[in-house]
């Protein structure tokens, strides 16, 4: 296997130029590097946007009667769950996500040192080290509680699914390749999560998480 910067190589995009490969080693790591800050700086706008425009979805406001009382209470017209995990895919996922799925067409349908690693890896990030940091940073002397211990628990459990799934299709069903149905399967675990979480949000599956709350605090 030749490097992409050795001669007579070839990459998925990279050389442009029939004789690139004879310029200096310093010309195209500065070339390549400007490209590649180029693409990045892309990425970052086009994700800033859209998740300022998930921010002005998520804090959106509407005036309802409550049923009981009468009365005219103010509620959030989206689901916080749905807005937050719609952000995560789509919004600080999607450059990694970009990353895999440009390695898995390049390797012709096999996974490298990027794909399923980095996914999983920056699952474990947002799971594990995020929860840890929020649990450490509260000040001292302070309590600090989940306000949705049950979107918590289901967000979690369907996240840990998700890596095993990763570890089933990549050293189980078809070690070092991808298969077709196994993308397709993968590409639509993210909307279940949302909408599953988007539902236990809304109350669909029962209980709603304040009275799981506070049946936690009374035990």
């Amino acid at each position: 296997d030749v490097g992409i910067c050795k001669t007579y190589s070839q990459g998925l995009l990279f050389p442009l130029f029939p004789n690139e490969h004879e310029w200096s080693d310093g010309l195209r790591v500065a070339l390549y590097g400007a490209g590649l800050i180029f693409v990045f700086i892309g990425i970052h706008f086009l994700v800033d946007k859209l998740m300022e425009a998930i921010d002005v979805i998520q804090n959106r406001k509407i005036r309802v009667r409550n049923k009981k009382t009468g009365k005219l209470v103010t509620k959030v017209r989206w689901s916080g769950a749905f807005c937050n995990l719609l952000l995560l895919v789509l919004g600080q996922s999607s450059p990694e996500i970009l990353l895999s799925n440009t390695e898995i067409i390049r390797n012709k349908m096999h996974y490298g040192l990027i794909g399923p690693l980095t996914i999983v890896g920056s699952a474990s990030v947002h799971v594990m080290f995020i929860v840890g940091v929020c649990i450490i940073s509260a000040p001292k002397g302070e309590l600090r509680k989940v306000k949705d211990i049950g979107l918590f628990g289901v967000t979690f459990f369907l996240a840990l699914g998700t890596c095993l799934w990763f570890v089933l299709i990549t050293n189980i069903t078809s070690p070092d390749v991808i298969e077709l149905w196994e993308g397709v399967l993968t590409l639509l675990i993210p909307p279940v999560i949302i909408i599953i979480a988007g539902c236990w949000d809304y109350g669909v599956f029962g209980r709603r998480n304040e009275d799981i709350a506070r049946f936690l605090e009374q035990k």
